[in-house]
């Protein structure tokens, strides 16, 4: 009983490892495919980010009005608008390799 114990943890040991180079070569192959989608996303985030970080540092100073309002309300778009666009490029970048 024992031996088939520690043959089943050995059989999921190499699972996952298995499993993690699968992954790791996944990712590897997107961000080395695209890096103008990985470049526009991680900007859309930035941008995010520092636009809800500037509207609540301003919320906090007076009170929540149109400027901090349409500060998050721009941030949010922008956001949208990058990820949307690297979204796009990702799909013709995948259209390119299927073309191939």
């Amino acid at each position: 009983m024992s031996n088939d114990f520690f043959d089943q943890i050995q059989d999921t040991t190499e699972k996952k490892e298995v499993a993690k180079k699968q992954i790791k070569e996944v990712l590897r192959e997107e961000f080395e495919d695209n890096k103008i989608a990985v470049l526009l996303k991680v900007c859309g985030w930035i941008i995010a980010i520092i636009g809800v970080i500037a509207g609540i540092v301003i919320a906090v100073d007076d009170e929540v009005n149109a400027l901090v309002i349409s500060m998050w309300a721009g941030s949010i778009i922008t956001l949208i608008s990058f990820l949307g666009f690297a979204e796009i490029i990702q799909l013709l970048q995948d259209i390119k390799t299927k073309m191939k």
